[in-house]
C-alpha cells in the first residue's frame, strides 16, 4: 500500500492493518515494531508507527493465511521525535454487545482513535464533537460487517497531510445472519497518541463516546439516522476510488502510421496536464505508465479525450480505443469495449472523446490505443489545452 501522497521526511505515518484469524505482520519498513490485539471473534488489528525517511513509498503487511483484510495509513506532520515512545498505543479496550463506545482521554497531545466494529447487521456510527473523522473503511469478513474507523482530536500543525487505503477481496457469506437489536459482537477500539503539540485541546460537549447503530434486514432507516450514523456505507458515493492520468508530448510519442499505438501517460501531477490529474488512491491506480488499475470490485466509468497532431502536413483517418487487460495496440482495438473517430479541428489536428461503464474486478486495468494514416503525436506539450486524458472511476457496486 503506498505512503499518503504529500507525505514529506520525518512525518509520522500510523498504519493499521485489521486480518480475519491471523495477525498481520509488518514487513516494510522494517525495524518498526507493530502492536497487536486479538478481538473475541478471531479477528487480529495490528497498528504501527514511524518516521517516514523519504525513500520507503509503500506499506507490507503480512497477512498470508487470512480469508480478509483491511489496511489503512494516516500521516501525521509537526512531530517531536525525540518525545515518541517506541510503542504508541496508550490504550486497548474491548466492548461486547454495546451501542456506545467510550473513547479514552484525550492526552496533551494529538490522539489517534482507531475503532473497529463487528457486527452481524448494518452499522452506523457517529463520532462526538471535538473528534475529527478521517478515514473509514467497510468491509465483510464471514457474517461479520466490519468498520474500520480513524479519528483525531485537534492539534497538529498542520492537519494530517493525508491518507491511503487499500482492501484484500472480502469474500460474501453465502447467507448472512440479520437480526435486529444490538449487535451480537460490539465494537473494539484503541487510540494512538502522537506528539503533536497544540495550546488547548476544545471542549466536549456531552459524552465522549462514538455512537453506534445497527439496522436489520428490511428495517426502515429515517433520514436523520442516515445523515448521522450511515457515513462508512456511502464512502464510496462520497470519496470513490478515482484516477485522472494525462499526456501531451510532441517529441517522444511521435508514431508511424498505420498501425494502433498504446498511449503511455504521465504519471498523476507531472506534465502539462499535472494541474488536473491526481489518484485518489495514493498510486494504487497509476503504478504503470500505460495502464489504469482498479483497485477493488466495482462498476467503473471510463472516459477519454485525446488531441492528435499530425507530424508534418495534414492529419488523416484517425481512431481511438479502450480496452480492459490488454497491452498491444492491435488487441486493445479488436475487443475494445469503446471505440469511437476524431473529429477535425484544423488540418493538422483532430479531437475525440469517449466513455463507457463497465464492471471491473480488483486489479484489471484499462489502457487505450490510437491509430491514424499518417505519422501523429499525441497533443502537443507547448500548449496545456492540447493535452489528451484517461479517466477511471468507481461508479458502483460490480454487477
Amino acid at each position: 500500500m503506498a505512503v499518503p501522497p504529500g507525505a514529506r521526511v520525518n512525518d509520522f505515518l500510523v498504519s493499521a492493518c485489521t486480518a480475519a484469524d491471523v495477525r498481520p505482520q509488518l514487513l516494510s519498513p522494517g525495524g518498526y515494531l507493530a502492536q497487536a490485539h486479538q478481538l473475541d471473534s478471531g479477528h487480529w488489528v495490528s497498528v504501527a508507527m514511524w518516521p517516514h525517511n523519504g525513500i520507503v513509498d509503500t506499506v507490507v503487511w503480512e497477512t498470508t493465511g487470512s480469508s480478509a483484510a483491511t489496511a489503512m495509513n494516516l500521516t501525521y506532520r509537526g512531530g517531536d521525535l525525540t518525545r515518541t515512545p517506541l510503542t504508541p498505543i496508550v490504550g486497548v479496550q474491548q466492548y461486547n454487545a454495546v451501542n456506545r463506545v467510550p473513547l479514552p482521554a484525550a492526552t496533551a497531545h494529538t490522539s489517534l482513535f482507531l475503532v473497529l466494529i463487528e457486527s452481524t447487521d448494518l452499522t452506523g456510527y457517529a463520532w462526538p464533537e471535538g473528534v475529527t473523522g478521517r478515514a473509514q473503511q467497510l468491509g465483510i469478513y464471514g457474517t461479520c460487517h466490519v468498520s474500520l474507523l480513524a479519528s483525531d482530536t485537534p492539534g497538529a500543525s498542520p492537519a494530517p497531510a493525508n491518507s491511503s487505503w487499500t482492501r484484500k477481496r472480502l469474500p460474501q457469506p453465502a447467507s448472512p445472519s440479520r437480526s435486529l437489536g444490538a449487535p451480537t459482537a460490539g465494537p473494539r477500539g484503541f487510540s494512538v497518541t502522537t506528539t503533536h503539540q497544540f495550546s488547548a485541546l476544545p471542549p466536549f460537549w456531552g459524552d465522549h463516546v462514538l455512537d453506534i447503530n445497527t439496522w436489520g434486514n428490511g428495517q426502515k432507516i429515517e433520514p436523520a439516522d442516515m445523515r448521522r450514523y450511515v457515513s462508512d456505507v456511502l464512502q464510496g458515493l462520497m470519496a470513490p476510488p478515482a484516477c485522472r492520468r494525462t499526456v501531451a508530448d510532441v517529441s517522444a510519442q511521435q508514431k508511424p502510421a498505420g498501425a494502433y499505438h498504446v498511449l503511455q501517460l504521465d504519471k498523476p501531477g507531472m506534465g502539462t496536464g499535472a494541474m488536473h490529474s491526481f489518484d485518489s488512491t495514493g498510486g494504487q491506480m497509476s503504478k504503470d505508465s500505460f495502464k489504469i488499475h482498479a483497485p477493488l470490485d466495482g462498476l467503473y466509468e471510463v472516459s477519454c479525450g485525446v488531441v492528435i497532431r499530425a507530424v508534418s502536413g495534414s492529419l488523416g483517418f484517425v481512431a481511438v480505443a479502450m480496452n480492459k487487460n490488454q497491452t498491444a495496440g492491435s488487441t486493445i482495438a479488436a475487443t475494445s469495449f469503446c471505440r469511437t473517430g476524431a473529429g477535425r479541428t484544423s488540418a493538422a489536428e483532430k479531437v475525440g472523446a469517449a466513455t463507457a461503464t463497465i464492471p471491473l474486478a480488483e486489479g484489471d486495468f484499462v489502457s487505450m490505443a490510437i491509430h491514424s494514416d499518417t505519422d501523429f503525436c499525441f497533443g502537443d506539450g507547448s500548449f496545456a489545452q492540447f493535452v489528451s486524458h484517461v479517466d477511471l472511476r468507481w461508479a458502483g457496486v460490480k454487477p
